[in-house]
């Protein structure tokens, strides 16, 4: 696949994914694609975190007033994430008006991925629909580690289209957890994730390459992920490779 193609086929996917944190426990959660824009509000007032204005794959936003706008008719603020290389235009415009980086993140791929097999004490679960995410659900009880924003998150992700999470469990213990968005030719993994006190024992691994297979079970050709930058190295171990970074741009001390 051609690089740009590749980049245009991350950014899509990002865009696809990012539906996930909108969901019927936030009333105030909303998306809306306006002046070649897709602007999520996860609904959490002063927390933004998870909001996102990102350009269109199709369309190129002439600025970032219109963002700006809908996202304060909402008394929200908004998260902008730029491709740097691509959208460099916007980022220069942001940082001239005040805006910060709030994070970097840069995105690797590897292309049909040869998953090793793991062996060890981590179960590793497809969670691929609401059914079955009520049933993980039950397995778990009440887990501390996972709030009812968690359990909405996961409701959403579990009712679209070629998409999963891979819970990692020990026992009844939700320990770990990745998600994959698969989308023509390629698909995303999002919020690997592994609980402090399970670190350091290739779970985090397990979950990511558990992602990875599921996406090409899913028809995708390649795979992608969002690393921070401590974590890039291990991830290239795997055998990832870095093919761009995203800005994450917000107004100074917005509340996380």
């Amino acid at each position: 696949m051609r690089r740009s193609t590749l980049l245009e086929a991350i950014h899509s996917n990002m865009v696809i994914a990012s539906n996930r944190v909108v969901h019927h426990a936030m009333p105030n959660a909303a998306t809306v694609s306006i002046d070649g824009w897709f602007l999520v509000d996860a609904g959490r007032g002063a927390m933004p975190f998870l909001n996102g204005a990102l350009p269109l794959a199709e369309e190129r936003p002439p600025g970032v007033e219109e963002a700006e706008v809908w996202f304060a008719s909402r008394g929200s603020q908004p998260v902008f994430r730029l491709q740097v290389g691509v959208h460099d235009d916007l980022i220069e415009q942001l940082l001239a008006s005040g805006y910060i980086v709030s994070r970097e993140e840069p995105v690797l791929s590897i292309g049909s991925p040869d998953a090793p097999e793991y062996e060890g004490p981590l179960e590793i679960v497809p969670v691929r629909n609401n059914d079955e995410l009520s049933a993980m659900l039950e397995r778990i009880g009440k887990d501390s580690n996972f709030s009812e924003f968690d359990i909405e998150m996961s409701r959403t992700t579990a009712a679209m289209p070629n998409a999963a999470e891979l819970w990692g469990l020990i026992g009844n213990t939700l320990v770990a957890g990745s998600i994959v968005v698969s989308t023509p030719t390629v698909a995303g993994i999002y919020a690997v994730s592994c609980e402090p006190n399970f670190r350091r024992r290739g779970f985090g691994t397990a979950v990511t390459w558990a992602a990875a297979t599921e996406g090409l079970v899913m028809g995708a050709e390649s795979v992608f992920m969002g690393s921070t930058t401590m974590a890039l190295p291990v991830y290239m171990k795997m055998g990832f490779e870095p093919v761009c970074k995203y800005l994450m741009l917000t107004r100074p001390n917005p509340a996380t």
